[in-house]
């Protein structure tokens, strides 16, 4: 797991598949060098924990009988894996 020290954010896996980069790679030319910071699309995996006891970034669902709660995901803009 890649971690960076200034938010509880995460990349769950390495980006090291070179049949699927997270960069999908703006020279695609057979046998030119790809660059790395080239890209024409970016896919973006990041994790974080849902209950860290940050009580302003943290993401808790508190349904009611009244009112329940929800979460609305784009189609195509993310994905959510609940362990």
């Amino acid at each position: 797991m890649n971690t960076e020290n200034t938010s509880d954010w995460a990349a769950p896996f390495q980006d090291t598949n070179p049949d699927d980069y997270w960069c999908t790679k703006a020279n695609t030319t057979d046998g030119d060098i790809k660059i790395p910071y080239e890209c024409t699309k970016l896919k973006c995996y990041m994790e974080r924990l849902l209950d860290t006891k940050n009580t302003v970034q943290d993401l808790k669902f508190s349904p009611t009988d009244a009112v329940p709660d929800k979460m609305i995901i784009l189609p195509g803009r993310a994905k959510v894996f609940i362990n």
